[in-house]
């Protein structure tokens, strides 16, 4: 079984109250919002982390003006390895042991992006992508629609 956007507090739950354990958590997850104490809880509970929107997305409510796809420090990375900016998110997504869902319905973007795997980023642009968290989401209230009803049958 998987879930989404499951927070850390709903995966607790989750695993008091029944016996079930999601093979995989879809969350909002990109190097604008790194989703830190979900990846945690996750690993903690042996859960995948998926990525949605793993490249980041158009609409942001933090006001930022900047989107990953268009941001320096990705680009600068992208250009060292004659790369996308797409192709290091994914990248960046794949060597920290995620799954990533890119969305796309060009077929050159989809063939662009299972081309990330003839380069390794180093951990110092590992940690310069992860620099880049500010939070910023594409959902701000993510509790408003995670709340759920489990029913176990008594024994």
């Amino acid at each position: 079984m998987g879930v989404s956007n499951f927070l850390p507090i709903r995966l607790d739950e989750l695993t008091a109250r029944t016996e079930i354990v999601p093979a995989v958590n879809q969350i909002e997850l990109h190097p604008y919002n790194i989703r830190p104490q979900s990846q945690a809880a996750n690993a903690k509970h042996g859960i995948l982390t998926q990525a949605w929107a793993p490249i980041g997305g158009i609409r942001h409510y933090s006001g930022n003006p900047q989107t990953p796809l268009t941001d320096p420090v990705i680009t600068a990375i992208g250009d060292q390895y004659g790369k996308t900016t797409a192709q290091v998110m994914l990248r960046w997504h794949f060597q920290q042991g995620r799954s990533a869902i890119p969305k796309s319905v060009r077929a050159e973007r989809i063939a662009e992006n299972f081309d990330v795997f003839d380069f390794h980023l180093t951990d110092d642009e590992l940690a310069r992508i992860d620099a880049l968290h500010i939070g910023d989401t594409m959902n701000p209230d993510q509790m408003d629609f995670l709340s759920f009803n489990i029913t176990v049958p008594e024994a």
